[in-house]
């Protein structure tokens, strides 16, 4: 049996550290990538998927696996940008009115 932490492990890390934002108080995005491929002839989430089951975190998970570079730069650029136009707001991010996890671990904020 596989499990959440087996499958996802980047990216229950990822999500762990984001928690630590959160329960702080401290709004946190986790952007993913997805997996709709734009070619409609690419099932993403079987090739997701397959790479989770068949090589992530295993011996063959190495170098000589396929990388689309293009997809991974235009990653890096999403988050980049996410990151870059909240660093420029004159106002810091904050939790939508209601939200559960600003009522839940920011009650105060302004």
């Amino acid at each position: 049996m596989t499990t959440f932490a087996d499958a996802r492990g980047s990216e229950f890390a990822a999500a762990m550290l984001v928690s630590v934002f959160v329960r702080r108080g401290i709004p946190a995005l986790f952007p993913r990538t997805g997996t709709k491929a734009i070619d409609p002839r690419i099932d993403g989430a079987r090739l997701e998927a397959d790479r989770l089951r068949l090589r992530y975190h295993r011996p063959n998970d190495d170098l000589s696996q396929p990388l689309n570079f293009e997809a991974g730069a235009k990653t890096a650029r999403f988050d980049f940008l996410h990151g870059y136009l909240i660093a420029q707001d004159d106002q810091r991010p904050r939790w939508n009115d209601g939200d559960f996890f600003g009522k839940t671990f920011s009650p105060n904020q302004p």
